[in-house]
């Protein structure tokens, strides 16, 4: 959505929804972990913390505002693979380590992302920007 932002209201709420629902889904996966509220209000607080940092590492990259390129999705990916990974590594993996299972659980939470992202699109077009506000 290039010049504007999701609208936080219906935006991190949904994210936390459904990032809880992933962690009960992992809670029961790994038989133990966090609580899956706090699971979810922690990936969407960590996700949102380390992509706007990233996001100043990579503005050079960028060609122009309101374009795409291949600096945003780096941006998105490497945000989403060290959010995702640290995660799953601090609060089920650490104790345990199963690589071939870190690495599926990671690109599932990976594609996860991008698909809530996906699906906002998607409703925001369909919905003439009633889910995004115009950025200044």
């Amino acid at each position: 959505m290039p010049g504007s932002l999701p609208n936080p209201i219906f935006y991190f709420p949904a994210k936390v929804a459904i990032y809880s629902l992933a962690g009960w889904v992992l809670n029961k996966v790994y038989q133990s972990g966090p609580n899956p509220l706090l699971f979810g209000i922690l990936r969407v607080a960590i996700g949102f913390g380390l992509g706007f940092l990233l996001l100043f590492a990579i503005e050079p990259l960028t060609p122009k505002p309101n374009t795409t390129s291949y600096a945003d999705y780096v941006w998105l990916g490497s945000t989403r693979l060290l959010v995702w990974a640290g995660m799953i590594w601090f609060f089920y993996e650490r104790k345990n380590v199963s690589p071939l299972r870190l690495f599926i659980v990671v690109i599932s939470g990976i594609l996860l992302s991008f698909g809530i992202d996906a699906a906002f699109a998607w409703i925001d077009d369909e919905f003439s920007g009633m889910f995004s506000i115009g950025m200044c």
